[in-house]
């Protein structure tokens, strides 16, 4: 199956929830204040855990980076709450909060955690990737078993 079949409010939405589930804040139900509704303040707080273990921060870098993934974190909030973008024009924001991110990441860590961070962004994306296919499959499936 072909990526280039997906459409832009498919992508968004994989791409919202990702930010969600990338660092497996629904599988550990145990950071979430109500079931299916984490804060902004948990999920920041297990991103900065994970990057902490992966990039074995120093206490001066895990507050910055906690308060980047916090403001960042806010900021696809507002994005996902704007009714006025459409879903193209939510994704161009996406994608320069996800670059303005990296840059400010960048300058909190050193090259080698740096080097780390976009592994780590990468992997991420892969898993998105195929967590999108699979979903497209299971769809399809469940379509043909209707006929």
């Amino acid at each position: 199956m072909s990526i280039a079949k997906y459409t832009a409010p498919g992508i968004f939405c994989g791409v919202v929830i990702f930010f969600l589930v990338m660092e497996g804040v629904f599988a550990q139900g145990r950071h979430m204040a109500v079931p299916g509704h984490a804060t902004t303040q948990r999920i920041a707080g297990v991103q900065t855990r994970i990057m902490e273990s992966r990039m074995n921060l120093k206490p001066h870098q895990k507050q910055k980076v906690n308060e980047l993934n916090q403001r960042y974190l806010d900021k696809l909030t507002d994005l996902v709450k704007t009714p006025v973008l459409t879903k193209q024009e939510k994704l161009e924001e996406l994608q320069r909060i996800r670059e303005s991110k990296k840059s400010d990441m960048k300058e909190i860590l050193d090259e080698d955690q740096y080097k780390e961070y976009l592994k780590l962004q990468q992997d991420l994306k892969e898993k998105r990737r195929q967590r999108i296919m699979e979903s497209e499959e299971n769809a399809g499936n469940e379509y043909q078993g209707e006929e």
